[in-house]
């Protein structure tokens, strides 16, 4: 391996970590740089698609944020990081997350996708010790837990 490629090699996880702190900070610009300038290091690692993934996530683009998580998932079926976030991402409607007045869901249809959602949520959760993965992943099914005993009561109107 030359400089060059040592270099990038220890330059990539920088920007990953960089672009999420970037989101963390709620700069949105500063955070696309840094996932596409390791994208361009490493074309073919998925940990670009999840972050392009989580800054869609943060700004409730649901579709899009649900469309990288799926391409993480065709590359790397096992990935517990984007399991997690596209289970989340499915159970949006059925937390009341996001209302879209251009999209109408049955009732039914929640229901399938939370099901699915729950079940991704579920799989991330026993394929990972990272902890932040696990929290999120466990919070989640807490709160779709809350809300599945609140729209049970008549107080839900």
């Amino acid at each position: 391996m030359n400089n060059q490629e040592d270099q990038n090699t220890q330059d990539f996880p920088l920007f990953i970590e960089g672009g999420f702190i970037a989101i963390k900070q709620g700069d949105e610009d500063a955070a696309k740089k840094l996932f596409s300038a390791a994208q361009s290091l490493r074309p073919d690692n998925t940990a670009p698609m999840i972050g392009f993934g989580h800054i869609a996530l943060n700004k409730n683009e649901i579709a899009t944020a649900s469309s990288y998580f799926q391409k993480v998932l065709k590359l790397e079926p096992e990935n517990a990081v984007a399991k997690v976030l596209l289970g989340f991402c499915l159970l949006f409607p059925k937390l009341g997350l996001k209302k879209r007045k251009d999209v109408k869901l049955e009732p039914q249809e929640m229901d399938q996708m939370a099901a699915g959602g729950k079940k991704l949520i579920e799989e991330g959760i026993k394929s990972t010790e990272d902890p932040i993965v696990l929290n999120l992943g466990k919070s989640t099914l807490e709160l779709l837990d809350k809300v599945a005993k609140y729209q049970s009561t008549p107080m839900k109107n």
